[in-house]
């Protein structure tokens, strides 16, 4: 652990080895608006779908797959949604959605908002399916499994963010997630 300042700016931090105190080795650090955004983060998924349901009014409940987002140093991000699924139960059964995405772009923040703007040309590719007995069966309609640009992410979204959770809103759904890279 370093102590380099809070004040936005780049500082030199000298470390020494532990195992050999004579050993050290001066680095550069930067603090800039948003260090806290670095990182790779895995979206609270359940959390997500029961707001989502609730806005529409029904349950929506997490199955399986990651949502990760991965904000970069150096301005730009990706989101993955691999083989995100979630079911809504209807009266006609179960329906289930899989999603698979990589979403890309840039961002910037202040302390409280953060700003992104989507590449655009990303796809995502939504499957949809009926549960009977536990087993999917592919719906039969047209459009169960639909490729299509996404562009749905680029906006302004306040933010709260800590060591290890970082939390956004938008359209009156808090996404949450955890850090995974420690």
């Amino acid at each position: 652990m370093y102590s380099a300042g809070t004040v936005i700016g780049t500082y030199s931090v000298t470390a020494t080895a532990v195992d050999d105190v004579s050993a050290s080795e001066t680095v550069p650090v930067k603090i800039f608006e948003g260090a806290c955004l670095i990182g790779t983060w895995i979206l609270r998924s359940q959390e997500f779908f029961d707001q989502v349901g609730a806005q529409a009014g029904g349950e929506t409940q997490y199955r399986s797959g990651e949502n990760r987002l991965v904000i970069r140093e150096d301005g730009t991000y990706t989101t993955f949604r691999d083989a995100w699924s979630f079911a809504v139960v209807t009266e006609e059964g179960t329906i289930v959605g899989v999603i698979d995405a990589e979403n890309s772009g840039t961002w910037q923040s202040t302390d409280v908002e953060m700003t992104i703007d989507e590449a655009g040309g990303d796809e995502a590719t939504v499957q949809l399916f009926l549960e009977i007995g536990g087993q999917l069966q592919t719906l039969q309609i047209a459009g169960s499994q639909v490729s299509f640009a996404s562009d749905s992410f680029s906006g302004q979204y306040p933010y709260i963010c800590d060591a290890n959770v970082l939390a956004t809103t938008s359209s009156g759904v808090t996404s949450t997630f955890d850090r995974a890279d420690g």
